[in-house]
């Protein structure tokens, strides 16, 4: 009876060690295979960030080209008599009767250059600026009249919703318009005085780029000949400007790992003079 009953018990205490080894071994791989899983998510996670990153930074860059491709001064086309004239902003030209440039004056005004930061600008919890410039639709008086159309773009950084956590921004575009008739003034686009109004209406705001780390713009200048004009009195002058190449990189980073980091650039020469913000 005593042997018998001794057998059951080391029979039992043999399927209990079995048991305890079993969950050891089933714990040990649900343990492996969760840390795979777990990784692998991850590395999903961060797959799905460097495609969404690389599609807003190819499309941001470009909607910052594209802008300032399209900077301009404002400009008056007019028609005097039989003769179409084309007066502009920045400069003042006069021709003879033979259409030979006798005089050009540039005008010392820098309210609608386009202004911009320099250097590197980091993230911040405020909202910067980076860059504004005007784009122009010419003023026509020809048949009809119409008149021009200044569209004011701002480049801006703000902070991003989730700043407080991860300290990044986002890069967005604001555009105003405004009207100008020059019909009043005796040397039309030339003669007008108009600069940035911020309390112009915002017409469009496009959030373009997120989890921006920061931001680096450069310029560059060189002297372009602008025009050759000859006095009646047979002196010859020369007339040079300034042309500018503007370069903005962007740069971000994973929010989740932040050795991960990505940016794209936009370079492009544009039609305007260029001042530095403070």
């Amino acid at each position: 009876m005593n042997r018998r009953f001794g057998k059951r018990m080391l029979a039992r205490g043999m399927t209990l060690m079995e048991v305890m080894v079993a969950v050891a071994l089933v714990s040990l791989v649900f343990g492996v295979a969760y840390r795979v899983m777990d990784q692998a998510r991850r590395e999903t996670r961060k797959g799905f960030w460097l495609q969404k990153m690389v599609t807003e930074l190819r499309n941001g860059t470009r909607a910052i080209s594209l802008r300032l491709k399209k900077t301009s001064y404002p400009t008056t086309i007019a028609k005097t008599g039989s003769q179409q004239t084309v007066m502009s902003y920045k400069e003042k030209r006069s021709y003879d009767d033979s259409g030979r440039l006798r005089n050009l004056v540039v005008r010392n005004s820098n309210d609608m250059n386009l202004v911009t930061k320099t250097g590197i600008v980091p993230s911040s919890a405020s909202t910067v600026v980076l860059m504004r410039f005007p784009a122009c639709v010419p003023e026509m008086d020809i048949d009809s009249y119409t008149p021009g159309i200044i569209t004011w773009i701002e480049v801006v950084m703000e902070p991003d919703a989730d700043f407080s956590i991860n300290g990044l921004s986002r890069i967005l575009l604001r555009e105003r318009d405004e009207a100008y008739d020059t019909r009043a003034l005796p040397d039309r686009a030339y003669g007008l005085t108009t600069a940035f109004d911020p309390t112009l209406a915002v017409a469009s705001r496009k959030v373009l780029v997120g989890d921006v780390s920061q931001v680096r713009i450069d310029t560059w200048a060189i002297d372009e000949l602008s025009g050759v004009h000859v006095t009646g009195g047979g002196s010859v002058g020369t007339t040079t400007k300034k042309k500018y190449l503007v370069s903005m990189r962007i740069d971000c980073v994973n929010p989740a790992d932040k050795a991960m980091t990505i940016g794209d650039q936009s370079s492009v020469t544009v039609n305007t003079d260029v001042s530095v913000l403070p």
